[in-house]
């Protein structure tokens, strides 16, 4: 552990407080180990990012802590989903409702996708991502106003229904309406599961779990965020159709510098998409939800729908009846 801090976060020993009552005889040399590859990188990447929280000495009976500390942003993600006996949106077949099948993403039921059936999320994208941030609405309980989310940034509720007064009606996640589903649709739609964390993929080799790590963290580090509403200054245009803002809160991106789009312009830029709570990823300077933004560098399974560095390529050639398969 103090190889680690030395080594990749420039700590010195001096920068140590050892307590004889916790200690004991513990010795600098048992702690003296060279670490798996993954925790090297974990504990950089805390220490980087959170250093100037640090205090100017950092107690010796805390370091083995940090590990957890560190996984925190990454793995801190909370996806509870209601899938199971779900009606489907697609089709009249599906009696029993979705039943998963053991590989692919499909209802064993119906063959539909799992997307399409009413997948309950019962987080919203903040939650959902593990995101910590500190952004604040100002409004404690959306849902005390009619709705099912609020964006950050107003602190009135004749903010948010000026927000909300730009969309369609169907675009606006008022309890119990249309919207409401829209959304929670769109939750499990962009922001898969399989996506967020590692405990919700099924065929990621041992292998390719510390680069599905590595994924995760580079995306939460220089892409992913969280949109803000704010009022649009004089003579500003909208960055996705150029008309002109008028003085009303419409959304920013923070990764995107001062660029502002209307509620119904923030979308992604291949499903078109209404970006689901704001949630968005930045890949060559335009937005992606977070489903089409990995899609962007990495492959996606279309059986299981897990995004891999390794995926068999299968292409079947039609010649004289016969089939030839080539694996990539």
């Amino acid at each position: 552990m103090l190889k680690v801090l030395k080594q990749y976060c420039g700590v010195n020993e001096t920068d140590f407080i050892f307590d004889s009552a916790n200690t004991k005889s513990v010795s600098f040399s048992e702690f003296d180990v060279q670490p798996a590859d993954e925790d090297q990188r974990l504990m950089k990447m805390y220490y980087e990012k959170y250093k100037e929280n640090f205090t100017s000495k950092i107690y010796f009976e805390e370091a083995p802590q940090l590990l957890v500390k560190i996984r925190q942003p990454i793995r801190g993600v909370q996806i509870k989903e209601i899938d199971l006996n779900q009606p489907c949106n697609s089709c009249s077949i599906c009696k029993e409702g979705y039943t998963p099948h053991e590989w692919r993403k499909d209802c064993k039921s119906c063959k539909c996708a799992r997307d399409n059936h009413e997948i309950i999320a019962e987080q919203g994208a903040k939650i959902r991502l593990g995101l910590t941030t500190n952004q604040d609405t100002g409004i404690s309980d959306p849902r005390s106003l009619g709705y099912s989310f609020v964006p950050p940034g107003l602190t009135t509720a004749r903010q948010v229904d000026q927000f909300y007064s730009t969309l369609p009606p169907q675009e606006v996640p008022r309890l119990g309406t249309k919207g409401e589903q829209i959304r929670c649709e769109r939750l499990v739609k962009q922001l898969p599961r399989q996506d967020l964390a590692l405990t919700a993929c099924k065929f990621i080799e041992a292998d390719h779990k510390n680069g599905y790590e590595d994924f995760i963290a580079a995306r939460n580090e220089i892409a992913l965020d969280i949109g803000v509403a704010r009022i649009a200054p004089p003579g500003t245009n909208c960055a996705e159709c150029s008309k002109p803002l008028q003085p009303l809160p419409l959304v920013s991106a923070p990764r995107m510098g001062s660029l502002l789009w209307h509620p119904g312009c923030f979308k992604c830029s291949t499903c078109k998409e209404l970006l689901v709570d704001l949630a968005y990823c930045v890949h060559d300077e335009k937005l992606y939800c977070e489903r089409h933004y990995s899609e962007q560098l990495k492959p996606r399974c279309a059986g299981c729908d897990e995004v891999s560095d390794f995926l068999i390529y299968t292409i079947t050639l039609y010649s004289n009846f016969m089939i030839l398969t080539l694996r990539l």
